[in-house]
């Protein structure tokens, strides 16, 4: 064993060469799955890459010691990179500090705004560090030992967070207006959701240009074409979106959002609901009437989907107090901002013969504002899991849809 190591329960324990073989075979036979996915479509492979090939080596990093073995953990975070940067079919080389930006933003979790493919160099120290401290624990329990009077180590679920909320905010102090914005669009609970859906069928499907589309989001990376071929301006992240030169698909997205939502609240038991129903003003129309014995009863709703990149949306590079973090600040910044919208957006509101008037305000990138979420964690009450679900993953592909239409690579 001192020689030659030892395996046991899927780990190894002995010298370094036996454990540098071991884990060599390990990453070999994971390099050729990522290879092989270049023949299933991307969505497909971004399913497996995330949810997976990724996770097949993650027990090691708890049983296995390895802080001798980074340049493996290494390669291995060098591997998925790799991957991300071939579905996201980007037209030209990226710059140095991009690339090191994207992959910086590939190893956030999701709900951080990144891709969740967790780097496994960052993750392995403290993976270890926690499943020791647990193993010590339970052997004293065991035995009967006693241990130092010492703080518990924090699990890794704890330890991981932590980390992750230092990079976010390092990402964010380094990002410009833009950016900060899309970032938090990547974190909330409609942006994020897209890398989760399972195409079982054609709704639920994203075409190889849309997932590259979403991927150059998630990356925070503009189009390749450094000049803008339909107005002649520089072509920073988020112009494709506010180019006026372009073809608008703004109604379109409006349209298609507006029926899932209608869908959706037709699923909910009692509802009676209706498309673009009469007001009393004239020619003027909500978007949505919903009446019936629901707890929705006698409620218009108006969809309004705006870009956070608008020249009158606030910036999120104004001075903050010191014990704000700058996460928390940028989303406040945008939700205020979301939320004054929602506000106008009832003042102005057509009036009815009964019922209340809800404007329901999100950014192209998914964010929502607070009224907004408020209603609905309703309509999750009303509708039941699975339908909120369902509507909810259906409004996230559909905006990653509408950007990929004037997304130029």
């Amino acid at each position: 064993m001192a020689e030659n190591g030892f395996k046991m329960l899927g780990t190894m324990v002995g010298p370094k060469k036996a454990r540098e073989e071991f884990l060599k075979s390990k990453m070999e036979s994971e390099v050729k799955k990522i290879a092989r996915l270049k023949d299933l479509p991307n969505q497909h492979a971004l399913l497996l890459l995330r949810f997976c090939i990724q996770q097949n080596l993650r027990h090691l990093q708890r049983s296995l010691k390895s802080d001798d073995l980074k340049d493996y953990w290494e390669k291995m975070d060098q591997e998925l990179w790799d991957e991300v940067q071939r579905m996201r079919t980007r037209q030209t080389e990226g710059t140095e500090a991009e690339n090191a930006l994207g992959k910086k933003l590939s190893h956030l979790p999701a709900r951080f705004g990144g891709l969740g493919l967790l780097s496994f160099t960052d993750v392995a120290p403290l993976a270890y560090k926690a499943a020791a401290a647990q193993a010590d624990k339970h052997l004293a329990n065991i035995f009967g030992l006693d241990l130092p009077d010492e703080a518990p180590t924090p699990s890794q679920r704890e330890l991981c967070s932590s980390m992750w909320e230092h990079q976010q905010t390092t990402i964010l102090e380094g990002l410009n207006d833009p950016a900060r914005k899309r970032l938090i669009e990547n974190a909330s609970k409609i942006g994020k959701r897209w890398l989760n859906v399972i195409p079982y069928f054609q709704p639920l499907r994203l075409s190889n240009q849309e997932v590259a589309t979403g991927l150059h989001d998630r990356t925070l990376v503009g189009s390749s074409i450094a000049i803008c071929s339909f107005c002649g301006s520089d072509s920073p992240l988020g112009h494709d979106e506010l180019c006026r030169s372009r073809n608008s698909w703004a109604q379109r997205r409006h349209d298609s959002i507006n029926r899932i939502i209608h869908r959706g609240l037709q699923s909910v038991e009692g509802a009676v609901v209706s498309l673009e129903p009469r007001t009393l003003e004239g020619q003027r129309r909500n978007d949505l009437r919903v009446r019936g014995r629901c707890g929705l009863h006698a409620t218009d709703y108006d969809l309004k989907v705006y870009c956070l990149n608008d020249r009158d949306a606030r910036s999120t590079l104004s001075a903050k107090l010191p014990s704000t973090p700058v996460a928390t600040h940028v989303l406040n910044r945008c939700l205020s901002w979301l939320d004054k919208v929602s506000e106008i957006a009832t003042k102005k509101a057509p009036a009815t013969h009964a019922g209340v008037f809800k404007a329901v305000v999100m950014s192209t990138g998914g964010l929502m504002s607070r009224e907004t979420a408020d209603e609905m964690r309703k309509w999750r009450r009303e509708m039941g899991h699975m339908a909120f679900e369902g509507m909810m993953r259906k409004m996230s592909l559909e905006l990653v849809r509408a950007r990929a239409r004037t997304f130029a690579m």
